[in-house]
């Protein structure tokens, strides 16, 4: 109602502007809508049609910025309509207080012009906002969206435009700050006015506007501009997420960072394709500054994991073109006491849950199940026997850690099909089914013994009512079925799983596996009875089998090959 009332305001004070009579301002009042929705409608018809197209895009420039944003991004934006490449040719230069303060009032009235009021400059932040919150949400109505559409030029890119403004702004703009002690989000000049935030809010849109190659130059231009007057330019350059030392360079693992962090798959392959060294001052692997970008991802821990749908594919089409140009998942940077950091191992240790008793967020393993990121980096050379490190304990190989979470998923998760494609990867990649499920296993064995499966079966009874058992039977299934093919006697694993699982589930796995009217030996069965109580244990580190459970024990058949 207020909102209402001050537009009516303004349009008698308009009208008392233009001397208009009293009886003249009863029929302005008058012909004023009663609802806002209408009352927009006709304020924007009201602009000279002359303006039309100028005020679409003027528009359309406000509801794509994802903040309200200086006013010279205004100012920019109007050169594109005399020359579409004015951002390239554009000099180097900073305005003076006195040249700025005119072009401020120029854009302002050129707002007013083309907006009616419904845009106006904050003339504390000099950036421009909308009149009210409505506004924005009226605007971006299906049916103002058309209207918009329709009276902006032919082959209009409201991302290209803001990128095109934002070099512009970030060539002819004077930056003076200092470096912000935490996070490079805190590294601004007077809020959302620093380079920091120009990088950012030019990337972005350059990521919506990903494939179109005209991006790319106005991409190369910013970091040119970067590398040539940066260093002139500031008093001392911004730290980076690497926390490199103060200087031009760190300013372009700056730029390159964001490169990652926006998820520019395009400008990425097309920049490596000319600079193959475009990512060496990273002070780790430019992988694991992808894979972290994406487990940070707002997206990621809100809508995506509420919704159960994978990451957003521009991140996925990134990590896709880094492995495609041989950047390794096993590269080893940094050193440890007991291991060595690789972006397979973060990525591992970022989603798997490590113990089977903790309370564990299982969002990341759920996002990264149904992203089918583990497949993709198995797909390229991960190492699914890469040992894990957490806290300077050596806990299982990658892939034994993989099949442990399984006793962690539940039905209501609605991953099970994922999870066991990328079991399949796993198996496929070289899984070594004789690693044990923990460095406390029963150092007792043989050597040739496939210990990782047999701490997974002896598992089983104590953990599959806790659990999704169509997931653990197909799981087992699994193993059983890759363990036979490696040539271990699998036979006697039915001793142990007689009282897991349904009988029709056993059955039908019996015989699939051992072949049609197979039978397990009534006597093991008959000795083992214990394996049909489900019990209750102390399962840290995945392992401390009770005292009275008899242990699966899987022969090798050197009869195989």
């Amino acid at each position: 109602m207020f909102l209402w009332v001050f537009l009516v305001t303004q349009q008698l004070r308009n009208g008392l502007t233009e001397y208009d009579s009293f009886s003249d301002l009863q029929r302005r009042l008058e012909s004023i809508p009663a609802d806002l929705e209408p009352f927009f409608k006709q304020i924007l018809n009201s602009v000279e049609p002359f303006y039309h197209a100028k005020m679409a895009s003027t528009l359309r420039l406000a509801l794509t910025a994802t903040t309200p944003v200086n006013a010279a991004i205004y100012h920019f934006h109007d050169l594109e309509y005399e020359d579409e490449q004015y951002a390239l040719k554009l000099e180097c230069f900073a305005l003076d207080d006195q040249q700025a303060k005119c072009r401020l009032a120029q854009i302002t009235r050129r707002l007013n012009a083309r907006c009616r009021g419904l845009l106006e400059v904050n003339q504390t932040t000099k950036n421009v906002e909308f009149l009210h919150r409505t506004v924005m949400d009226y605007l971006r109505s299906q049916e103002m969206s058309d209207y918009l559409g329709r009276k902006v030029p032919e082959h209009y890119s409201v991302h290209l435009a803001l990128v095109r403004a934002f070099t512009a702004y970030v060539k002819s703009t004077k930056f003076i700050a200092t470096p912000a002690p935490h996070s490079l989000n805190e590294y601004s000049l007077s809020g959302k006015t620093g380079l920091t935030f120009a990088l950012e809010e030019a990337l972005i849109h350059a990521s919506h506007a990903n494939s179109d190659s005209r991006i790319f130059e106005l991409l190369e231009e910013i970091e040119r501009w970067i590398l040539i007057v940066g260093s002139v330019r500031f008093q001392r350059a911004p730290p980076t997420f690497a926390r490199s030392a103060y200087s031009t360079n760190s300013i372009r693992v700056l730029f390159r960072e964001l490169v990652v962090k926006m998820s520019l798959a395009s400008y990425t392959r097309h920049i490596l394709l000319k600079q193959p060294d475009y990512f060496s001052e990273f002070t780790k692997p430019v992988l694991s500054h992808a894979l972290s970008f994406v487990l940070k991802s707002p997206s990621l821990q809100t809508n995506n994991i509420q919704t159960g749908r994978a990451t957003s594919p521009r991140q996925l089409e990134l990590l896709r073109c880094l492995l495609e140009f041989a950047f390794d998942p096993n590269q080893i940077y940094g050193s440890c006491d007991v291991t060595d950091r690789t972006p397979w191992r973060e990525l591992l240790l970022n989603t798997l849950p490590l113990h089977l008793d903790s309370v564990t967020d299982l969002s990341n393993l759920k996002w990264t199940l149904k992203s089918g990121l583990l497949s993709l980096m198995l797909s390229y050379g991960a190492d699914p026997n890469a040992p894990v490190l957490h806290h300077g304990s050596v806990l299982p190989t990658a892939w034994m850690v993989f099949v442990m979470a399984s006793f962690s998923l539940t039905p209501e998760m609605s991953c099970q099909e994922e999870y066991l494609q990328a079991l399949d990867d796993f198996l496929a990649a070289g899984a070594d089914l004789r690693t044990p499920a923990s460095p406390y296993s029963n150092s007792c064995r043989k050597p040739d013994a496939f210990w990782g499966l047999e701490d997974f079966i002896d598992r089983l009874p104590q953990r599959v009512e806790r659990s999704n058992e169509e997931l653990l039977a197909a799981v087992t299934e699994r193993l059983l079925s890759t363990g036979r093919d490696r040539g271990a006697e699998i036979n006697c694993c039915f001793q142990t799983l007689y009282g897991v699982f349904a009988p029709k589930i056993l059955k039908t796995m019996r015989s699939r596996l051992l072949g049609p009217g197979s039978r397990t030996n009534s006597a093991c069965l008959c000795s083992d009875s214990r394996a049909r109580k489900r019990v209750s244990a102390d399962d840290e580190h995945v392992n401390h089998r009770p005292k009275d459970l008899k242990p699966c024990r899987i022969k090798y058949n050197r009869n195989r090959s």
